[in-house]
């Protein structure tokens, strides 16, 4: 027994354990099962890989889910392969042994395009492998995407003549195709059968019926465009309303022929001798250009193995800037892809992915994915949200790896501009007011510093500014420098104040002045600032005024002076400064601005800025006079109460072509138009939008910067956002290559913005007129008699037989367990006596 006793507890004990075990067991697998049934994380991830041939160009069936791969070479004329775009298994390969198209990369994309719509795609082929080697007798042939039939063949000789090589295909419309063309190195250029065209030296568009071949718009000559931005995929272009744009990698701008400078050109559809170059950095030896049609954003990649600043810059087509960029630091750009449904572009770099949008007023951060090493150019297939990215594998061959995106379309959502017209619907028990004011008379800045012009001329992978830096504690980078300066001026229900001053600087001025003066005998910074500011109790300097502080400046003399008055509603300011020049370049005789915001006697909140330049001297033949920039501004919060109001004004303009002398003869857009013909392509000549808006509700009344041309400025001109200044006239002296080099000149620029929310008085509740008291009616109650009832009589007997019987039916009948509970008391009592009686009977019986 205790054998079996010790059996069944070592049994039990094994059980306990067992079932320890499992709980623990259990308890371990509770974390993973969530994961499990989840969904994986956002991100890109491999889901297969298709056996692509290296040079082969994929294209996106959407309608029938299919990838198509479109190949050939000198050895092997056109094919296609056809795979099913969800398990990326082989459908269908044909091959065509009359055609021979282009292999692909090295200048010699594949030119192609695909018509989902009718279900059909074109290409440009050639009849034989020698035709295509040596561009002649191209052909478009157009091939039904459900029976992969040949259904047309259209001659393009009378457009591509022997010299001429195609490059790029866009449909724009149902019937027609744009091509994008440019002359061969080495071969002489035919003349087009164009009058207006008289030989091809470049790049040049051209759009063709379809079905006859017939021309329907050009051909159109880029000016200045010396080559196409095309290496993996064919060049691309963007088709606006208005415009046809294309992306160059390469410019003759003035006397710079080689390697020129990089631009996207856009050419007016009405008038094609409107052409104007865009210019922007980098490197596109191995670039290449895509196309949002539906966005109409040209994205634009910068890649050249070892160069600097590699990155991918994406253009606004209706806004003609550049908004944004993804920059891949010093890695290097090895492709890129655009999924142009939803605007998700892709980069390729050393080792990783960048994903990001290209829709929007400013690019989203890019999101970074490793999955080295060495990639190349990336294919979006939109229908199932997946890209296809070749991957350097064993013994260097290329892998095409196949990658799902699951990333959230929120995470690169486009933002917009600001929304000033809801400043209407605010309202405001009390005054609540404020308007801003900036302005300058010149502004100098240079763009990139001594490296990235010493890199533009000299292409070396290292700093060549880093020796020089080291030694002397110089900064390189950007400079900028302000002559007869408004910072700001503001007034508000709260404050007015105002900043000034003659001369301003940037950080990097301002240090290496600093570094200067300690092994150089230099002053003290010549300029003060005229500041004042009144917050409602005793003004601070109400009343202040700044000159150079030991008199004589250089090259001219500087005076600021600011006024603030709280309770006057009063800002005001004003700033000049005398002569600047650049030896052999530039000169400007003085500048002067002013700012003044008030409340008029209707309680309207006002602002008046102004700025000017007098006697610029270009180098090359110009001279201007006069030049203004004045801005109006109002704000009532009351319906029609707001104003803005933004003009420019030109007097004396001379060049060797053109000249006005008053300002009412002096056309704004013609001067521009004979500054930039006299200075040539690689000076831009600029009239800066003004965005000039008064709201329907009064409420808000400004003239700044177009946001969007401020964006650019931000994007590549690396200006701060708070500087949404209007120059009346901006000279930009371009010398970008690899890095953007510039030295920009804005002339009388202005801003000023007023905002009056709509007083709405508080509802005031009416006195509470006390209700009259209540009066409660007295109520004669009758008094009543009460009967007298008398007992009956019982004897004693009687009696005591009553009370015995009332008090058994409460001790057996009682509530709330009477009967229960005396029951108990009963026993408490008797208890003690039971037990006494039974002591003494059990001691009786032992001692017997």
């Amino acid at each position: 027994m205790r054998e079996l006793r010790s059996a069944w507890l070592a049994q039990r004990r094994s059980c306990r354990g067992i079932r320890l075990a499992a709980v623990i067991a259990v308890l371990a697998l509770i974390p993973v099962f969530p994961v499990a049934a989840n969904a994986a994380q956002p991100g890109l991830h491999a889901v297969g890989t298709i056996p692509l041939t290296s040079g082969s160009q994929l294209v996106v069936d959407n309608h029938a889910r299919r990838l198509l791969e479109v190949g050939g070479d000198l050895d092997r004329p056109l094919w296609i392969t056809a795979y099913d775009g969800n398990d990326l298994r082989k459908v269908r390969s044909v091959t065509y042994p009359s055609y021979w198209q282009q292999s692909g990369g090295g200048g010699k994309p594949r030119v192609l395009a695909i018509d989902e719509a009718a279900r059909r795609l074109l290409l440009v082929t050639y009849p034989t492998s020698e035709s295509m080697d040596n561009t002649t007798l191209p052909t478009l042939v157009t091939i039904n995407l459900d029976s992969f039939d040949v259904a047309s063949e259209l001659p393009l000789a009378t457009v591509f003549p022997p010299g001429l090589r195609p490059l790029g295909m866009t449909i724009p419309s149902q019937n027609r195709i744009l091509l994008i063309g440019q002359a061969v190195p080495g071969l002489k250029a035919r003349v087009l059968p164009s009058a207006d065209v008289p030989r091809m030296t470049g790049v040049f568009v051209v759009e063709i019926d379809r079905v006859g071949g017939d021309a329907t718009w050009g051909p159109v000559v880029l000016r200045g465009c010396q080559s196409a931005i095309t290496y993996f995929t064919q060049a691309e272009a963007l088709t606006t309303p208005d415009s046809v744009i294309v992306g160059c990698g390469a410019t003759q701008a003035q006397s710079v022929v080689a390697p020129g400078v990089q631009a996207v050109a856009a050419v007016e559809r009405k008038d094609t001798s409107v052409q104007q170059l865009y210019f922007l950095p980098g490197s596109y030896a191995r670039g290449d250009v895509y196309a949002d049609q539906k966005a109409k954003r040209l994205v634009l990649v910068a890649s050249d193995p070892n160069s600097p600043a590699q990155s991918v810059w994406v253009f606004d087509g209706i806004h003609k800037v550049f908004v944004g960029q993804i920059a891949a630091g010093n890695l290097n750009v090895l492709g890129a892809g655009l999924n142009a449904e939803n605007g998700r572009m892709y980069v390729d770099i050393d080792g990783a992915v960048l994903v990001s949008g290209d829709r929007g007023y400013e690019i989203p951060q890019a999101t970074s994915f490793g999955y080295g090493p060495n990639l190349g150019a990336v294919v979006t297939v939109p229908f199932n949200s997946s890209i296809v990215v070749p991957i350097r594998g064993p013994n260097s061959t290329w892998v095409y790896t196949v990658f799902r995106d699951t990333l959230s379309d929120d995470e690169f959502a486009p933002g917009g501009t600001t929304d000033f017209t809801r400043l209407d619907s605010l309202t405001t028990e009390e005054p609540q007011f404020a308007a801003d004011a900036q302005a300058f008379g010149l502004r100098i800045e240079r763009i990139g510093g001594v490296n990235a012009a010493l890199q533009n001329v000299f292409s070396f992978g290292g700093d060549y500014w880093g020796a020089f830096g080291n030694a002397t504690g110089l900064k390189d980078g950007d400079r900028n420098l302000y002559f007869a300066r408004i910072r700001r001026t503001h007034l508000s229900n709260d404050e007015s104040s105002t900043e000034a001053v003659a001369v301003d600087r940037d950080a990097n001025t301002v240090s290496d002045y600093d570094t200067i003066k300690k092994s150089v005998s230099l002053p003290d910074w010549r300029y003060e600032e005229a500041q004042c500011g009144d917050f409602g109790g005793t003004p601070s300097s109400p009343h202040v005024h700044a000159r150079a502080l030991d008199g004589e400046a250089p090259q001219g003399d500087g005076d600021a002076t600011g006024a603030c008055s709280l309770e006057k509603s009063l800002a005001r300011s004003s700033a000049e400064f005398g002569g600047v020049s650049i030896p052999n370049l530039i000169s400007i005789g003085s500048s002067l601005s002013g700012t003044e915001l008030h409340r008029d006697a209707t309680g309207k909140l006002v602002g008046t800025v102004f700025a000017e330049a007098r006697n610029i001297r270009i180098t090359g033949g110009v001279s201007i006079a006069f030049v203004r920039s004045e801005i109006n501004v109002g704000a009532t919060g009351k319906p029609g109460g707001s104003s803005a109001t933004y003009e420019r004004i030109f007097e004396g303009v001379e060049t060797d072509t053109y000249s006005c002398g008053g300002a009412e003869s002096c056309d704004a857009s013609k001067v521009a138009e004979g500054i930039s013909s006299q200075l040539g392509a690689q000076v831009r000549v600029e009239l800066p939008s003004a965005d000039v808006l008064k709201t329907k509700g009064g409420a808000h009344g400004h003239a700044i910067r177009d946001p969007w041309q401020q964006q650019e400025d931000i994007v590549i001109n690396n200006q701060e956002k708070t500087e949404t200044q209007v120059p009346a006239l901006r000279l930009t002296f371009v010398n970008d290559r690899a890095l953007a080099s510039r030295l920009i000149f804005d002339f009388a620029a202005t801003k000023g913005d007023a905002t009056s929310i709509r007083i709405v008085p508080a509802v005031v509740e009416p006195p509470a007129v006390p209700l009259p008291p209540v009066v409660v009616p007295k109520i004669e109650v009758p008094q009543l008699e009460r009967p007298v009832v008398t007992p009956p009589k019982e004897s004693i007997v009687e009696r005591v037989v009553r009370t015995i019987g009332h008090g058994w039916k409460v001790l057996v009948a009682g509530e709330g367990g009477m009967f229960a509970r005396s029951v108990g008391l009963w026993v408490l009592f008797v208890a003690p006596v039971f037990f006494a009686a039974r002591r003494r009977v059990l001691r009786r019986l032992t001692q017997s």
